[in-house]
């Protein structure tokens, strides 16, 4: 020990002053005359949040698999049904080396779009030029998802419901790892009702249960920050290697972690300056060994060798330029994609200049911009594949886990505004993880599944802005409290002023992923001879959709009004009035038939 530490330390001892270590102040904090959880057994709260996760998952599994969910494998054009055939791929070649790129309805109307306007391509075929377009055989999208989903098939056989409770699993997992994080970076407290928030969150169990990568991005989010703290706390080769492997896998998972990923270690080096190089270059090297698969395979099919996702270039020209509406997430533009697919396939910075050139003046970008950005505060969660209002409408334990972007995203920002005044460097990675997301939402569109990971991260600011709100009003720091209602305000107005009034809660796709499900075992009724059963179930999914044949016209609401009207417009609705045709049911047909005429003024 240097003198000038010893001294430094005799003269605290001479005045009775001992060096307060972090972790201790945080556990006297914690406990000095905090009115939340007084004089309750935080082990026996904490052990009945797990129970309670456990039945509200169990619940979701068993009313999972009485839901069109359950048939996700069937459901045409959708990510859900990319991945369960990639996985399935992967059975029996590893190496993947040709193209492994989707090809759905909208992609025919694209290469038709592009073989119009550039005749050169017109001796290829579509899926060819396709493949071509987007980068031929570098990942369609993150690998890992696919590569764990294919190893687990053999384990656990191909079935949708047992990869969601996979899935469900590992929701619980990053449960546990978000308390565990929450607890060594503020107290135990903050952490219990980070827990309790989680659990609660409904559009969190509910990507539970699709074959998308959301919980799987949202539990290596979580390990990589957990592994993070553990490191700043333990350090050596283990915690070190730890860190360094769940870099690669977050990576593997999600790109987008590998910006996240540097900003951890450079933080972590400006803490520890030289004291924290060896174990900055054991968690680098840790990360290099587990990419290493990606790159001798990437290397051998001649592509990049860090390549994990060839979609970036086109998804971005599709949601830049001035068609793109930003209320509505992804929808096909042809006029402006097609020439920047031709001029720009691999560029995004090529691809950011012609989006650019489109617009009238700059002025007119950044409004586009600033929309986009506003949009990614609003409360309403976008659908693409699948439309979780959808879902909660008919899988009822989503109703009971009520929590949503309307309310937590409010109390978060007040949880930041508190951290930002009171200089909390500890969530400095979460405001960094924030930050990333949100760019990325701005930079290409926001939808309910890709913003989903974000609630991991504004959980725990809601959690911290309730706990020290409570802890403020016993000292009777209105300053600080009102520092908190000012950016609960904020987000209140962010959430609830930004999404298109005029849109309708449910899609006429939605039905269409349900009367697969019906229709499918409707037929299979009518080939056993079961006609009233079929009816019986065919009547189940129509009535579950007009509870209002119960109601007077007049009094339906706005909001009932417009699904309504999608419904008994959809051709869906038209399938089942020719299948009680064709089971010779006439009279059903004439009486749903007048039920709807005196429906339609009320629906215009």
């Amino acid at each position: 020990m240097s003198k000038k530490k010893n001294k430094k330390q005799k003269k605290n001892q001479a005045t009775g002053k001992a060096k307060v270590l972090p972790s201790d102040a945080k556990k006297s904090s914690s406990k000095k005359g905090s009115i939340i959880f007084q004089n309750l057994d935080l082990k026996k709260i904490f052990y009945g949040l797990l129970v309670l996760s456990v039945i509200v998952k169990g619940i979701y599994f068993f009313q999972f698999n009485d839901s069109p969910l359950s048939v996700q494998d069937e459901f045409l054009s959708s990510d859900m049904l990319f991945f369960y055939e990639w996985s399935d791929t992967l059975h029996t070649d590893l190496k993947q080396d040709f193209p492994l790129h989707p090809y759905y309805n909208w992609n025919e109307l694209l290469m038709n779009e592009y073989k119009q306007n550039y005749p050169e391509a017109a001796q290829k075929s579509n899926v060819d030029l396709w493949n071509e377009l987007i980068n031929g055989k570098t990942y369609h999208q993150e690998p890992l998802y696919a590569y764990t989903w294919s190893f687990l098939k053999k384990i656990i056989g191909d079935g949708i419901p047992a990869w969601v409770f996979i899935q469900l699993l590992l929701l619980f997992l990053t449960e546990l790892l978000l308390y565990k994080y929450i607890k060594e970076i503020w107290n135990e407290k903050v952490a219990l009702i980070s827990l309790g928030m989680a659990i609660f969150t409904g559009p969190l169990l509910f990507y539970a249960g699709l074959a998308l990568r959301v919980t799987f991005i949202s539990f290596f989010t979580i390990l990589l920050l957990e592994r993070f703290q553990n490191l700043r706390t333990k350090e050596n080769y283990s915690s070190a290697a730890q860190f360094g492997g769940a870099m690669g896998l977050a990576f593997l998972t999600k790109s987008t972690m590998l910006p996240f990923s540097l900003f951890l270690l450079g933080f972590y080096l400006f803490e520890k300056r030289k004291e924290g190089m060896r174990w900055a270059l054991t968690a680098i090297a840790t990360c290099t060994l587990v990419l290493m698969p990606l790159i001798i395979r990437n290397s051998s099919v001649g592509v990049s060798p860090l390549a994990v996702s060839s979609v970036g270039p086109f998804v971005f020209a599709n949601s830049n330029n001035p068609s793109f509406n930003a209320d509505y997430g992804f929808a096909l533009n042809l006029q402006y994609t097609t020439p920047i697919l031709h001029e720009h396939k691999n560029d995004v910075k090529g691809a950011l200049g012609k989006s650019i050139s489109y617009f009238e003046s700059t002025g007119a970008y950044m409004s586009f911009m600033i929309k986009k950005f506003k949009v990614a505060f609003t409360g309403f969660e976008i659908p693409n594949n699948v439309n979780y209002y959808f879902y909660r409408d008919r899988i009822s334990i989503l109703k009971f886990t009520f929590l949503n972007f309307y309310i937590l995203f409010p109390l978060a920002l007040g949880g930041m505004f508190l951290c930002l005044m009171q200089k909390q460097k500890e969530a400095i990675p979460l405001f960094v993880l924030f930050l990333i997301s949100l760019a990325l939402l701005v930079v290409f569109y926001n939808l309910s599944r890709l913003r989903a990971p974000i609630f991991w991260i504004i959980i725990p600011f809601a959690a911290y802005a309730i706990h020290a709100c409570i802890e403020f009003y016993q000292k009777k720091d209105w300053k600080k409290i009102g520092v908190a209602i000012l950016g609960v305000c904020i987000g209140l107005v962010a959430v609830f002023t930004t999404v298109d009034k005029n849109r309708h809660l449910y899609r006429n796709a939605d039905y269409g992923f349900e009367f697969t499900y019906v229709s499918d075992r409707v037929n299979e009724y009518m080939i056993a001879g079961e006609k009233e059963k079929a009816i019986d179930l065919f009547d189940e999914f129509i009535f579950d959709h007009l509870p209002l044949f119960m109601l007077e016209p007049n009094k339906i609401n706005h909001k009932d009004q417009k699904n309504l009207a999608i419904f008994l417009n959809s051709n869906y609705y038209e399938k089942y009035l020719n299948f009680c045709q064709m089971i010779g049911e006439q009279e059903r047909v004439d009486e749903i038939n007048a039920v709807r005429q005196n429906l339609l003024p009320y629906l215009k």
